[in-house]
C-alpha cells in the first residue's frame, strides 16, 4: 500500500510516488449513515490543489471510525492502481505548462512595452 500521512481525524495525504499527492477527506452524513469522500490532487513542486470532480462527495461505506484513515489510504491506493489519477495528472501538467507559457509571454510583452 502507498504511504500516507494523517492530517486530521478524517483526512489523510497519500503519496502517489510519482511527484503527486492526494488528500482524501471523509465526511460523515448522519442522515444517510455513510461517509462521503472528496479527493484533492497536488503536484509536489507547486502550491496548488485541484479537486477531482469525479471524486467529490463520493458515497463510501468504510469500516468504522477507528479504521477510517487506513480505509481512505486504501481507497486512494486502489484508484491509483486502476490508473484513475492519470487523466487528472495529465490535465494538471497541461495547466502548469499553459501557465508557464503565458507567464513567459506576459513577461516578454511587459519588457517590450517598457523597453
Amino acid at each position: 500500500m502507498l504511504r500516507y500521512k494523517v492530517l486530521s481525524n478524517n483526512v489523510v495525504e497519500v503519496d502517489l510516488e510519482n511527484g503527486y499527492k492526494v488528500v482524501a477527506m471523509a465526511n460523515w452524513n448522519n442522515e444517510k449513515k455513510r461517509y462521503f469522500t472528496t479527493l484533492l490532487l497536488h503536484e509536489n513542486t507547486v502550491d496548488k490543489w485541484d479537486m477531482l470532480e469525479t471524486a467529490a462527495n463520493v458515497e463510501k461505506n468504510y469500516s468504522d471510525m477507528k479504521a477510517i484513515k487506513r480505509d481512505l489510504a486504501q481507497y486512494v491506493a486502489e484508484l491509483h492502481k486502476e490508473g484513475f489519477f492519470e487523466k487528472y495528472i495529465d490535465r494538471y501538467e497541461y495547466e502548469l505548462k499553459c501557465f508557464e507559457r503565458g507567464h513567459d509571454l506576459y513577461k516578454e510583452e511587459r519588457l517590450s512595452a517598457n523597453g
